[in-house]
């Protein structure tokens, strides 16, 4: 994205990595709550946001343009929120018993979670199809995915 609008390769790639670096306090807190390798906790942190829209709803989140302090902070709360949820369905899943690889836990994961995930799903479809995404539409977003950790 950040090479389409002109940005050189170098300076592009940097961007990129460091937008990730938001997650890495949750991966930490993720790979020490459960006595796991990081890379095992990045895995089921961005596995596991991938399989639920996470990534396309801190996207949104992020291209909210805000006017003045009080949207600035409102964003802020959305960002901080959605990334909490991450964290949270991250542990859940790694606490998921069974034995086999991280996409079999992940897949039981969401299996047990059912209609709570299948609700999120219609919520996220439905933000998708609005198109451009605001403050109310992600607000209602967030409220919804929280459900998956609660």
């Amino acid at each position: 994205a950040h090479e389409s609008a002109g940005v050189p390769y170098g300076l592009a790639a940097f961007m990129a990595a460091t937008e990730a670096l938001g997650s890495a306090f949750d991966i930490v807190e993720v790979a020490g709550s459960r006595r796991i390798r990081i890379e095992v906790a990045a895995a089921a942190y961005f596995q596991s946001g991938a399989r639920l829209g996470l990534d396309w709803l801190r996207a949104e989140i992020e291209r909210l343009a805000v006017e003045g302090t009080w949207q600035a902070v409102a964003r802020s709360g959305l960002r901080d929120a959605a990334l909490r949820v991450q964290r949270g369905v991250a542990l859940q899943v790694l606490a998921t018993p069974g034995a086999g690889p991280l996409a079999a836990k992940l897949e039981r994961w969401l299996a047990r979670q059912g209609d709570t995930v299948a609700a999120w799903r219609r919520t996220l479809a439905e933000m998708r199809a609005a198109g451009s995404a605001d403050f109310a539409t992600l607000a209602v977003g967030v409220d919804a995915v929280r459900k998956l950790v609660d």
